[in-house]
């Protein structure tokens, strides 16, 4: 549920458009290592993606972590060892790698989709929807038609963008060597293109403070 909801959540923050207010300008760090390694934790418009991206890498990190740590101990039954392993270890790294290069893939859409529109934030979800429904169908048709439509086997060559069979095979038999690392590496690419990006954000920048609002702040 949680993840559902981070997914749903995040894909909002992604779609903000890129205009940020010199309101939020001037919360920003003021220096440069600061804006470098604290921006990130500020979510909103050019700095949503990297907000998401690295909040998605510690959370896996703490659900990877605790998960081997559990398994580690030796004091659970070895059916339920077998049932972590099987549907949360690797499927829960699976998903966040996924979910991060779809997020990319979605600020790349709303990018293009605000050249011309000025959508809600809730059109990133279904902008999310589209791309993960896109990334999975259009492998599984191509293959489909070249094996003559008979029932596919998993093949990485083919199907390792498609996260559903992908995680349904992680699942009921386990995957192939390397398609775990493939996809986590992809998911890091993602991560420093979506970095590379934003670079504009930590940029010296003089943001004039109204008059206005330094008589509310000092009145606070």
């Amino acid at each position: 549920t949680l993840a559902v909801l981070w997914m749903v959540g995040g894909s909002m923050i992604v779609g903000e458009r890129n205009t940020m207010t010199p309101r939020i300008r001037r919360e920003l760090p003021s220096s440069f290592l600061a804006r470098l390694f604290l921006t990130w934790l500020t979510p909103g418009p050019t700095t949503g993606l990297v907000f998401v991206i690295l909040s998605t890498w510690i959370l896996l990190a703490i659900q990877q972590t605790s998960l081997v740590w559990i398994l580690n101990q030796g004091f659970l039954f070895r059916q339920l060892q077998i049932n972590l392993r099987r549907y949360l270890l690797e499927p829960g790294l699976l998903f966040a790698a996924y979910l991060i290069c779809y997020w990319v893939c979605v600020r790349g859409v709303m990018a293009v989709v605000r050249k011309r529109n000025n959508p809600r934030v809730e059109v990133g979800f279904a902008a999310l929807v589209v791309v993960a429904v896109m990334a999975a169908l259009v492998p599984y048709s191509i293959e489909l038609h070249f094996n003559d439509y008979q029932p596919l086997t998993y093949d990485p060559k083919w199907q390792v963008t498609n996260w559903l069979f992908t995680l349904s095979t992680s699942t009921e038999r386990g995957l192939p060597a390397g398609v775990s690392t493939n996809v986590v590496g992809a998911a890091a690419g993602f991560s420093l293109i979506a970095l590379v990006a934003a670079w504009r954000t930590t940029r010296p920048r003089r943001i004039a403070t109204p008059e206005r609002v330094e008589q509310e702040l000092q009145a606070h």
